[in-house]
């Protein structure tokens, strides 16, 4: 007791509050590619890990290496708790230590699948669906060499597919971070997938391609968000990464299982609710919602569009949730 108040009396000398305590950020996260497709060099995967490691995961790999240019350019590897730099800057794809791939849309696979040659030994982490199309469509001689331990022979044996359909929560090795999959709607129910990645009693969520309940006919996300509300409640979950590809006003018949600012905060009422019936405005106050998956026009002004996205969202958000848009190769932490 008597140093919980010595630590409260430092914190008042130097001008803090407990809430700096409970600010204190715990992931880093990387982009190496954020939109939601046209943009070839800039497509969904998102490295993440505990700070102060330099051992990530890659949340879906459309885009690697042009990321990780882009990386170097903010000066994001000056930044980054690494080991050994000379070894980062030499081959970064080792500084990815497993992929988890939500479903086998190019533009979430394209980079891990062109970067393959230079790769390093890791697995791939995804359900049932997505480990058979890789395994059928992909890796298999024909459209690329087969760098996977199944499927078509020869087997280079350099990607380890692990099935994680089962619900389990697993260690990923080589890394702090375990993690369990649940299946999402992505046109299809259980196409796409959500990754709750674990650490240290700290937990983020990533949310693949997914509509809402309703367009979609499902109730994967409700399910979902049965299970992490706990982690809301106990201030446990530092974060969600969610989609929103498309501006409001676009008809629901022409979403193919995606979301606008609508009905993401339609989502994440939904989730509010479940999480404190009796607050629910209040259950997710400063919880962080990294906005993935934007949509470019075809123009060549196509990325004004995060511009409108931002002021969408900001408009509707009643929640008092911090809404972050994160930009390819800059870090962001929560």
């Amino acid at each position: 007791m008597l140093n919980l108040v010595k630590t409260l009396v430092l914190f008042c000398a130097l001008g803090l509050s407990t809430q700096a305590l409970a600010a204190e950020k715990f992931w880093t996260v990387l982009p190496l590619g954020t939109s939601g497709g046209l943009a070839e060099g800039n497509m969904s995967c998102y490295l993440i890990a505990p700070k102060g490691s330099d051992k990530f995961i890659a949340l879906d790999g459309g885009t690697v290496r042009e990321g990780f240019y882009a990386a170097k350019k903010s000066g994001a590897f000056n930044k980054l708790a690494l080991t050994d730099k000379k070894a980062a800057l030499e081959n970064p794809l080792s500084l990815i230590h497993a992929y988890l791939i939500s479903h086998a849309h190019l533009d979430h696979i394209a980079g891990m699948i062109i970067n393959s040659p230079e790769d390093t030994k890791k697995p791939i982490l995804a359900q049932t669906n997505v480990i058979n199309d890789l395994k059928d469509y992909i890796f298999n001689w024909r459209i690329f060499a087969n760098f996977a331990d199944q499927g078509t022979a020869p087997l280079l044996n350099k990607y380890e597919y692990w099935d994680m359909s089962h619900g389990r929560e697993l260690p990923i090795p080589d890394t702090k971070m375990s993690v369990r999959i649940f299946p999402l709607s992505h046109v299809e129910h259980g196409a796409s997938t959500a990754f709750l990645i674990h650490s240290d009693n700290h937990y983020a969520l990533y949310l693949g391609d997914t509509g809402d309940d309703k367009p979609e006919n499902s109730e994967l996300l409700k399910q979902l968000w049965i299970e992490v509300a706990p982690l809301i409640k106990s201030k446990k979950l530092d974060g969600i990464f969610i989609e929103s590809s498309y501006l409001n006003g676009r008809p629901d018949k022409l979403l193919f299982g995606h979301m606008t600012p609508s009905w993401l905060l339609h989502s994440l009422h939904e989730l509010a609710t479940i999480t404190n019936p009796k607050d629910p405005k209040q259950s997710l106050k400063d919880l962080t919602i990294v906005v993935t998956h934007i949509k470019p026009e075809a123009s060549l002004d196509g990325m004004k569009i995060v511009k409108e996205m931002k002021s969408q969202i900001n408009a509707l958000n009643d929640l008092g949730v911090k809404f972050v848009i994160p930009e390819q190769g800059n870090i962001l932490e929560f």
